[in-house]
């Protein structure tokens, strides 16, 4: 059931968004018209991401690995990150990571990528709303079209931005959280909390250091010891509104983000993990491996 009402869906909305935009904004413009500037925008908004994407996961060579009877692919020259390919069906690591990552450590991330490739419904759902998401983002900026040669103004704008676009980018980074937030959960349940969180930990610090070009060239990283017990503690100092309120203002940036149409060939797709506090808070309440 599930899994129906997430196909149809994604593909009846292109259908809802056209039929909408003609009867609400421009009933003066033919339909043939107006449905050819979308699928046209569309099919600019999904290359966007998925260009980023192959660029960023392009390994200049593998080599296969295996760490305690765990098979692992070495992407050379890849990102500072782990990924399952399921066209491939094997799981990657970049190799920046080995320079950092204990063999505990490792295993904890190839446990985490195999939760991605376990859970099939769940890919199914993030791929389904990403695509609900850009569909209303392609919407957004075909709407931004429209009030520049002027057939739509600028109050129509405003209110179908923060109608939609806040709500399904929220509903889209939930999904991907969730998905993260399960692969976390079966880490811990094959390895050990401590050694997925000191891996977490860091993972971000090093890809800090790679977003930054100078940076990059400049900074040789070892990080030997986290300090685990005083990232549980600094995450389990969270509330509720604390949580609620990262939510909305990554949502937010994102929907400044899409008002600003270039912004998109930077950072085409809301944050597809949580950010690190989230999930350490998550992955320390549920498990029994934590001791704070």
């Amino acid at each position: 059931m599930i899994l129906s009402v997430v196909t149809v869906i994604p593909l009846i909305m292109p259908v809802i968004i056209i039929i909408t935009l003609t009867l609400i904004f421009t009933p003066s413009l033919p339909i043939l018209i107006l449905f050819s500037g979308y699928v046209l925008v569309f099919v600019i908004v999904v290359s966007i991401p998925l260009s980023k994407m192959l660029k960023a996961y392009r390994c200049f060579g593998e080599e296969e690995h295996e760490i305690n009877g765990v098979k692992l692919t070495i992407c050379k020259e890849g990102p500072v990150n782990a990924w399952y390919d399921a066209s491939k069906n094997r799981i990657y690591i970049g190799d920046k990571l080995l320079n950092v990552l204990n063999r505990d450590e490792l295993i904890a991330v190839y446990y985490h990528e195999l939760g991605h490739k376990s859970s099939r419904l769940l890919r199914f759902i993030v791929a389904a709303t990403v695509t609900f998401w850009l569909w209303v983002t392609a919407t957004i900026i075909f709407v931004l079209v429209l009030h520049y040669i002027g057939l739509v103004d600028f109050v129509s704008i405003l209110a179908y931005i923060f109608s939609s676009t806040l709500l399904s980018t929220i509903a889209t980074m939930i999904n991907m959280w969730i998905n993260e937030h399960e692969a976390d959960m079966h880490s811990i349940n094959n390895t050990n909390a401590r050694n997925l969180i000191s891996a977490l930990a860091k993972i971000y610090v090093l890809a800090q250091v790679y977003r930054n070009q100078h940076l990059k060239e400049a900074v040789e990283i070892e990080i030997k010891n986290v300090d685990i017990d005083r990232l549980i503690n600094a995450a389990k100092s969270l509330r509720l509104r604390d949580v609620v309120k990262i939510i909305l203002l990554e949502g937010l940036r994102v929907v400044a983000g899409v008002m600003k149409i270039f912004n998109l060939v930077i950072d085409p797709l809301p944050p597809t993990h949580p950010p690190l506090e989230l999930r350490i808070l998550k992955i320390s309440d549920d498990s029994l491996f934590c001791k704070v």
